[in-house]
């Protein structure tokens, strides 16, 4: 019965240090996630201050990436525009965007771009222009 006993706790002590290490791990990503959105907010705010059309931007939850925290813009419409930073070693393609389009209610960009071309579709969602997916229609 000793053995069992032992048994059951050594599998449940395991089980326990897994999901504590795993809680661990989230609040790191969570804390790094934090940081990166503070870095894109410092990035993009002198910007998104002086273009008439938005209503406000913060850093809040992301709707469509894994709610990371992000900047959060919204447009007079209401509509969202997410800018998603994640450094990487590839040459200024450090942002992703996530955003309310008129077709669809959704675009998530699985593609890493430079702040420009964030400016870029910025821009152009402002201006409710066709989106890239969109421009793929068969017409």
């Amino acid at each position: 019965m000793d053995e069992l006993l032992a048994t059951a706790k050594m599998a449940k002590g395991k089980v326990e240090a897994a999901r504590a290490k795993s809680k661990e791990l989230r609040e790191q990503r969570l804390i790094k996630e934090q940081l990166w959105a503070e870095e894109a907010y410092k990035t993009f705010q002198t910007t998104l201050s002086s273009l008439d059309d938005i209503e406000a931007f913060e850093i809040a939850p992301s709707h469509g990436i894994d709610s990371a925290p992000c900047v959060v813009i919204t447009d007079k419409a209401n509509r969202k525009f997410e800018i998603h930073y994640h450094p990487s070693s590839l040459a200024n393609s450090d942002y992703r965007v996530c955003a309310q389009w008129k077709k669809n209610p959704w675009y998530d960009s699985s593609v890493f771009m430079n702040k420009f071309k964030v400016a870029e579709i910025l821009g152009r969602w402002l201006a409710e222009t066709q989106t890239i997916t969109d421009s793929l229609e068969c017409k």
